[in-house]
C-alpha cells in the first residue's frame, strides 16, 4: 500500500507509517475495510478518515496480534492485516439490523458466513477471525447467541435467528437472556446497594468474580482469560464489557474493541451515557473511568472499573486487573485521575 495513496492532513508522521492519525483517502478506506471485515469496527466507520475511532480499532487489532498497540498502520500491522485472510475489498460486518439473508448451517461458506461471523464477534460471541467457513466454532457461537435470545439452540441460522440478529445489531436487548453466572456470597462485605437498571444486574455478576486472579501476572491464565475470550492483553475493560454482556446488556460499540478504555469511554460519550467527574454523584452500577492505572498497577495505559457504592465522600469500586486480580478499591470522589462515569 503506497504512502502516496493517502492525502495526509497531519504535519508529522510516525516513521515508516503507511496510515497514521489524521490521514484521509483510499488507503485509509482500504485499512478500515479490513478492520471492519475482521469485526474490529462497524460498517459505518468505513469513511476514509483516520480519526480516533479508526485509531482505536487499529490498537485493538494490534493487541490481538501481539503487536505494539500504537494505533499506527506500519509495515508489520499491514502485513498482519493482509495475513488475516481479509483483502481490502472484503465485505464489512453487518450492522444496524443488516443481518445476512441467506440460510446458513455448519458446512456453509462464503460472504454471508463471513458477515454472520463478524456480526457475532461484534455482539460478543467470539468466532475468531471471520473466514467465511461455518465450522464448529461458528456453530458454538451461534448457539450461544440463540440461547441468549430465546431461540432454539440448533446452531442453524434461519428466519427466527435472523430476526433476533437484526434486533441485536440494532441495539435492542434480548427478551430472554441466557443463563447468567450466579453471584457468590458477599458475607463480610460492606452493605451496598444493587444500583438501578443494567448496572444493578452487572453488580451481581462482578461481585461473583471477586478474587479471580491471573496465572503469572502477565494477563494470562484461566479463569481470568474468560474475560478476554482467550486473548492475552490487559483486561480491566474486558472485565467490564464481559460483565455487561453476561447481564444481557452489551455496552455500545464493537465488543472486541471495548478492550480499550479510551474506546469504551468514547462510545459511552457518543451514546449520551457518560458524565464528567463532579457533574453529578455516581451511583452503584456505574462505570468509573480513570486517566491512568495508578500506583497499585504501575505502567502506561488507562483504567476502568465498576462503582459498588458511594459513601462519606468516597466511591467504592470493583475492578478487574487491579494488582492482577478482581478486587475492591475506594477513592475520594474528587480524585483528579477519575475522568468520569458511564451509566447504562
Amino acid at each position: 500500500m503506497p504512502v502516496s495513496a493517502v492525502n495526509s492532513r497531519s504535519t508529522t508522521r510516525t516513521q515508516d507509517a503507511l496510515v497514521n492519525i489524521g490521514d484521509r483517502g483510499p488507503a485509509v478506506t482500504a485499512v478500515q475495510q479490513q478492520l471492519a471485515a475482521l469485526g474490529f469496527m462497524p460498517r459505518s466507520g468505513v469513511d476514509g478518515d483516520f480519526g480516533p475511532n479508526a485509531e482505536n480499532a487499529v490498537k485493538a487489532f494490534q493487541r490481538s496480534k501481539g503487536l505494539p498497540a500504537d494505533g499506527v498502520v506500519g509495515p508489520r500491522t499491514q502485513a498482519a492485516l493482509n495475513g488475516s485472510g481479509t483483502p481490502a475489498a472484503a465485505p464489512p460486518p453487518a450492522e444496524g439490523g443488516n443481518a445476512p439473508a441467506a440460510n446458513l448451517r455448519r458446512g456453509s461458506s462464503g460472504g454471508h458466513v463471513r458477515t454472520l461471523q463478524s456480526s457475532l464477534n461484534q455482539l460478543g460471541h467470539n468466532v475468531g477471525t471471520p473466514d467465511g467457513q461455518f465450522g464448529p466454532r461458528t456453530e458454538a457461537a451461534l448457539k450461544n447467541f440463540q440461547a441468549e435470545w430465546g431461540q432454539p439452540t440448533s446452531g442453524v441460522y434461519g428466519t427466527g435467528t435472523r430476526g433476533a440478529l437484526n434486533k441485536a445489531l440494532s441495539g435492542q436487548r434480548p427478551p430472554h437472556p441466557g443463563a447468567r453466572p450466579a453471584a457468590t456470597s458477599t458475607r463480610g462485605a460492606a452493605s451496598v446497594g444493587n444500583g438501578s437498571g443494567a448496572g444493578g444486574n452487572v453488580l451481581d455478576i462482578v461481585r461473583g468474580q471477586l478474587g479471580v486472579r491471573e496465572a503469572t501476572g502477565n494477563n494470562d491464565g484461566v479463569p481470568s482469560q474468560r474475560y478476554m475470550s482467550g486473548r492475552k492483553e490487559p483486561w480491566c475493560a474486558n472485565f467490564v464489557s464481559w460483565a455487561f454482556r453476561q447481564a444481557g446488556t452489551p455496552l455500545p460499540g464493537n465488543q472486541r474493541a471495548l478492550a480499550g478504555v479510551e474506546y469504551m469511554e468514547d462510545q459511552m460519550q457518543g451514546a449520551g451515557k457518560w458524565f464528567a467527574r463532579g457533574s453529578q454523584t455516581p451511583k452503584a452500577g456505574d462505570i468509573i473511568f480513570f486517566a491512568n492505572r495508578g500506583s497499585s498497577d504501575a505502567g502506561p495505559g488507562r483504567h476502568v472499573g465498576m462503582v459498588e457504592k458511594v459513601e462519606n465522600g468516597r466511591v467504592y469500586t470493583i475492578e478487574g486487573n487491579t494488582s492482577n486480580m478482581v478486587a475492591r478499591r475506594s477513592y475520594p470522589l474528587d480524585l483528579a485521575r477519575i475522568t468520569g462515569y458511564g451509566r447504562m
